[in-house]
């Protein structure tokens, strides 16, 4: 009986451990908690700056704002004189007028004939000039070499009329087309084809090239 009781541990010893280790235990535990405190504490939100604090913008004045540039002006067309010949049967020696017109110039001449021509078939422009030159004949073609003028008209310049509508109807013609040079000689074609007996019948024969000169000395126009 005495040795069993030489085995026991002493209640107080006992207690002192439990303590200690309660001790340690608490300790350790108030140190986790305050390290899980510490790692999932919230952190704080970034903000950013907004787009007006890192690139404000720039208040532009009137004198930065790009201003209109000026049309460049066009250069003024040069423009030319030159006679176009209607009928009036009040003077002259051969019963027509020249009404002179402005006309752009070019350096080609007959660029410049093209123009007045395009008057000529247009008709009068005004209630005291006539013409002979029947409504609808277009003018096909026109240039100029060293050999003279050359017209190409259409059919209809060869349609309805007397000798001496003929007569004037040819005047209008050949002097419109010799008003930059009264001294050119003047070929006439009706579509394509040299032009050889103007009108039906009693037709004017003709003999080309024709100058201002040669047509006094063959025809007269009665006004």
């Amino acid at each position: 009986m005495q040795e069993r009781g030489n085995n026991r541990f002493p209640f107080g010893f006992i207690f002192g451990v439990a303590l200690a280790l309660l001790a340690t235990g608490g300790g350790l535990t108030w140190f986790a908690v305050q390290q899980m405190k510490s790692t999932q504490s919230p952190t704080k939100p970034t903000v950013s700056p907004s787009p007006e604090k890192i690139n404000p913008p720039v208040a532009t004045t009137p004198e930065e704002t790009t201003k209109p540039i000026p049309a460049k002006p066009q250069p003024k067309a040069e423009t030319e004189t030159i006679q176009v010949y209607w009928f009036n049967g009040s003077q002259g020696d051969v019963g027509f007028n020249p009404l002179p017109v402005s006309v752009q110039k070019t350096e080609n001449k007959s660029n410049t004939l093209k123009q007045a021509f395009k008057l000529l078939l247009a008709g009068p422009i005004d209630a005291t000039h006539t013409t002979t030159i029947p409504n609808g004949t277009k003018l096909l073609g026109i240039k100029e070499d060293k050999t003279g003028i050359h017209l190409d008209l259409s059919q209809s310049f060869t349609q309805g009329g007397g000798s001496d509508v003929m007569i004037g109807r040819l005047a209008q013609v050949l002097y419109t087309a010799t008003s930059l040079d009264p001294n050119a000689k003047v070929w006439i074609s009706v579509e394509g084809q040299p032009l050889e007996v103007l009108g039906e019948g009693d037709g004017l024969m003709l003999d080309q090239p024709m100058t201002r000169q040669s047509f006094k000395e063959n025809f007269t126009i009665n006004p």
